[in-house]
């Protein structure tokens, strides 16, 4: 399990996870330290306008490691895919896990964490 934890008295991040964050925390560390958050618990709007580094490492860990593994859907007609037919009322499982780390056409260097993907541009 991969976490980040903001202490708005300290201002400090820590990051319980691979070594693959150390890239981004030197960013991190700068956007929260440059935010003005109160004794309390931070303001997730405030996170949400303010912190495009801190939202940019959120949606790529969720990229390479989804809350949900899979994604199960139900056919409402019959599907015919490479000379397989899946009839119709089928239930199918996607696993959204291989989907975003393996589509090189969607995700250059799929495999690897980039959190620069999702920084305004």
């Amino acid at each position: 399990m991969n976490n980040i934890f903001i202490n708005s008295r300290t201002h400090f991040v820590f990051f319980s996870t691979h070594s693959i964050f150390f890239s981004c925390l030197e960013a991190l560390l700068e956007e929260i330290n440059n935010l003005e958050l109160d004794e309390t618990d931070p303001d997730v709007d405030l996170l949400k306008r303010n912190a495009p580094v801190l939202n940019a490492i959120l949606a790529e860990n969720w990229r390479l490691a989804a809350p949900l593994s899979s994604h199960i859907n139900c056919a409402s007609v019959d599907l015919y895919y490479k000379g397989y037919t899946i009839p119709k009322d089928t239930f199918l499982l996607f696993d959204i896990h291989a989907h975003n780390t393996l589509n090189e056409e969607r995700y250059k260097k799929a495999e690897d964490f980039r959190f620069e993907r999702w920084l305004p541009k």
